[in-house]
């Protein structure tokens, strides 16, 4: 799975039903710290994870998101997967990895 960062910092105008760019001023300062300044430079930050790892299972504990879903094991990916970061290096926890790492997830 490949996913923007940007993705995390759109949120939906209750009147148009559109998808608008607006970062809370905690996440403006996260995007600071990893050298992101704009909407544009967000959507260009990609990052990329197998979607094996990012199923919900007992292993990973990662939780279907369905309502109605009782299976704890049901290898669901959920529809918001989260992407975790080191706060010291600001670099995604695994399973996530930058695209230009993406040839680490070929082997």
């Amino acid at each position: 799975m490949i996913t923007s960062l940007a993705n995390a910092f759109f949120q939906t105008n209750l009147e148009t039903g559109l998808f608008v760019w607006k970062p809370t001023p905690k996440e403006q300062i996260f995007l600071s710290k990893i050298n992101i300044n704009n909407q544009e430079e967000a959507l260009l930050k990609m990052y990329v994870a197998r979607s094996k790892d990012l199923t919900a299972n007992q292993t990973n504990n990662i939780k279907c998101s369905r309502q109605k879903c009782q299976d704890h094991n049901c290898n669901f990916i959920p529809n918001y997967p989260k992407i975790f970061f080191d706060v010291n290096t600001t670099e995604p926890l695994q399973p996530w990895l930058p695209i230009k790492k993406i040839e680490d997830l070929l082997d």
